[in-house]
């Protein structure tokens, strides 16, 4: 589904988030390339993000430089499976 079906979709049912949210949670392919959440200012300042098993040296520099620049509060926790997965 892409997003121009998700917006006929969303004319539809009136409800975009719900339509995003039932096709992440199904099987079916979902082919959206961005999607921008609006968060809430207090969940954003108790973010927290963790980093994939296979994370980069090179994306956790971009990690940090966007958490430096957005959210100096933001906690960044490293996958438990870092070292055990290639």
């Amino acid at each position: 589904m892409g997003f121009e079906e998700l917006n006929t979709t969303n004319r539809k049912s009136g409800n975009l988030e719900q339509t995003i949210y039932n096709k992440l949670n199904s099987s079916e392919e979902f082919a959206l390339k961005q999607y921008f959440l609006k968060i809430d200012a207090s969940a954003f300042s108790e973010m927290e993000i963790t980093t994939s098993p296979c994370f980069s040296e090179g994306s956790s520099v971009l990690l940090k430089a966007l958490q430096e620049k957005y959210n100096p509060n933001m906690k960044i926790n490293t996958s438990e499976l870092q070292n055990y997965i290639r």
